[in-house]
C-alpha cells in the first residue's frame, strides 16, 4: 500500500522489521518486493528457508535489510550460505549516533561491520546526512526516504484546494519523551492565537499544572489511512523532535497535501528547496521559533494557498526523485 513504483528497483527486496513503524513504513514506500520480519523471534530453519523461498523466486537483484537485528543477521547469514556473493545482502541504517546511549544501535553497528568485513555483507549505507564519518566500512551514498504514493481515484496527487481543511488546527504525533520534544510543541502552539485547535497522539503528562488544554484533542494511536486522513484535514503537523533522521511523519503528511514543522535535517540536494525554508525550525527547543514558522505558514495558507501547494508538490516530487536515484547509486543499478 501506498508503494512507488520503478522498473530498475522493482527489483529489488526489502526486509525491515514489522514492530519499527518508522522502518516499516519507509520500507513500505519504497519500490520492491516485501518481506516483514520481527527482532523479537528466534528464527527456525523452516521459516529461514521460507524467507530464502521469497527472495529466489522470481528476479529479484538485490536485498536491502531496512534496520538491522539478531534476527535480520539469522537472515542474512541463511541467505549468504545459500546463495554466496550471487545475491548482495546490503543494510540501510535508520538511526542517528545521538541515540547510541542506547547499546543495542552500537552493537548492532558492530555486527554490520564485522558482517562486511567478513563479506556476508555487500553495501552498509544511512539515511542520516553524514553517517560515512563513523567508519569506513559505510557507504558515502545518503538513503532518501520516499514519501507515501497516494494518487485519488483519477491518479492524482493531493495538491490541490480542500474544503476539508482547518488552516487553523495543528496536530502533533509525538511520543511523551525528552527527544521527541512534546512539550515544546504543545506550549508553542496552545499560547499562539492563530491556533483553534491542536490535536495529539499522546497526552503531555501533568501539563494542566503549567498550560490551558481547551484546545487539545487526544486522538490516540491511528492506522494508517486514518493517520493520512486526519494529516489531511489539519493546516499543519509539528515533528519539531530534538533528534532527527528523515522523520516519516513529515513525508506522510507532505504526501497529502499538509506542512510539516521539522528541525533543520541537513539534507543534501536540498538545499534549495523552498519547503525548508518554510517549516525547518532552526532552534527546535525554542517555542518563539516554532511559532515563527507557524506564523508563517498560517500566513501563506491564508495569502496564497496555490502557492504553498505547489511548494509542497516540488519537494514531494524531489523526495521521490532523489529515492530513485538514491537507492540505484547505492546498489550500483
Amino acid at each position: 500500500m501506498y508503494m512507488h513504483h520503478d522498473e530498475t528497483l522493482q527489483r529489488v527486496v526489502h526486509i525491515f522489521d514489522l514492530g519499527w513503524h518508522g522502518i516499516r513504513a519507509a520500507s513500505g514506500y519504497c519500490p520492491g518486493i516485501k518481506i516483514g520480519i520481527d527482532h523479537r523471534v528466534s528464527y527456525p530453519r523452516a521459516a529461514l528457508e521460507k524467507i530464502l523461498a521469497a527472495v529466489t523466486n522470481g528476479d529479484a537483484v538485490a536485498v536491502v535489510f531496512q534496520g538491522f537485528s539478531a534476527a535480520a543477521e539469522a537472515v542474512a547469514m541463511y541467505l549468504h550460505e545459500n546463495l554466496g556473493t550471487a545475491m548482495p545482502l546490503n543494510v540501510v541504517t535508520h538511526v542517528s549516533p545521538a541515540q547510541f546511549e542506547n547499546h543495542f544501535e552500537m552493537d548492532m553497528l558492530a555486527r554490520l561491520i564485522r558482517l562486511k568485513r567478513f563479506g556476508v555483507i555487500t553495501r552498509i549505507g544511512s539515511v542520516k546526512p553524514g553517517f560515512s564519518a563513523i567508519d569506513s566500512e559505510f557507504s558515502k551514498v545518503l538513503i532518501v526516504n520516499p514519501p507515501p504514493n497516494i494518487p485519488d481515484n483519477n491518479g492524482n496527487l493531493p495538491f490541490r484546494k480542500s474544503i476539508y481543511r482547518n488552516q487553523s488546527s495543528v496536530f502533533i504525533p509525538l511520543e511523551n519523551t525528552w527527544r521527541k520534544n512534546l512539550y515544546t510543541n504543545f506550549i508553542a502552539f496552545e499560547g499562539n492565537p492563530r491556533i483553534d485547535a491542536i490535536s495529539m497522539v499522546n497526552y503531555p503528562s501533568f501539563i494542566d499544572l503549567l498550560s490551558h488544554t481547551a484546545k487539545l484533542q487526544i486522538t490516540g494511536f491511528m492506522n494508517k489511512p486514518d493517520l493520512l486522513a486526519h494529516m489531511s484535514s489539519v493546516g499543519l503537523v509539528s515533528n519539531v523532535t530534538l533528534i532527527e533522521c528523515q522523520p516519516m511523519t513529515q513525508l506522510e503528511a507532505l504526501a497529502v497535501g499538509t506542512p510539516c514543522l521539522t528541525l533543520p535535517l541537513f539534507l543534501p540536494g536540498f538545499e534549495k528547496s523552498e519547503y525548508r525554508r518554510l517549516t525547518e525550525v532552526r532552534y527546535p527547543d525554542d517555542i518563539y521559533s516554532i511559532r515563527e514558522r507557524t506564523n508563517g505558514i498560517l500566513e501563506m495558507w491564508e495569502r496564497d494557498e496555490d502557492a504553498i501547494l505547489g511548494i509542497m508538490e516540488e519537494h514531494y516530487n524531489a523526495c521521490v526523485r532523489e529515492m530513485r536515484r538514491s537507492y540505484r547509486e547505492f546498489l550500483n543499478l
